[in-house]
């Protein structure tokens, strides 16, 4: 699965974990930032994004369309369909870490038999979080 696309983020990564799964790939990333962090992003897959620590708010442009709010437990995953342009930025702690999650669309269909064609942005799950939660756990002992 190509996840060849726009992804333009400021500060400096400090550390990936990535893991392959059969449905997509998740990376964990760890990133350093001085003020806020510009972020570029446009994907030909389904993407889903996970602040967990760091990231306090954000303010984006979703395909055009003004988005701005807190980052919290309740309100910290962003579901990006493919070929959506996100840009923006986040307001950040110095140390910020977050997941991403790249979907092939056609696998998502087969399963959950819904298409995802809007994005949803700052929304919680907690089964999703537990999930991501423990995935992250797994891959620490690699």
């Amino acid at each position: 699965m190509s996840t060849a696309g726009i992804r333009e983020i400021g500060g400096n990564v400090l550390a990936v974990r990535k893991i392959e799964t059969s449905s997509g790939t998740v990376e964990f990333i760890r990133r350093a930032a001085t003020g806020p962090l510009s972020w570029k992003f446009q994907q030909p897959v389904l993407t889903l994004l996970w602040w967990y620590s760091g990231v306090k708010a954000l303010d984006l442009e979703v395909d055009g369309r003004s988005v701005r709010s807190d980052i919290s437990p309740s309100a910290n995953f962003a579901l990006i369909p493919p070929m959506t342009r996100v840009a923006g930025e986040f307001a950040v702690s110095e140390i910020n870490d977050y997941a991403v999650a790249f979907f092939d669309p056609t696998q998502i269909l087969k399963r959950a038999r819904y298409e995802f064609e809007r994005p949803l942005i700052a929304f919680g799950n907690q089964n999703l979080q537990r999930g991501l939660e423990s995935l992250s756990r797994e891959s620490e002992n690699r």
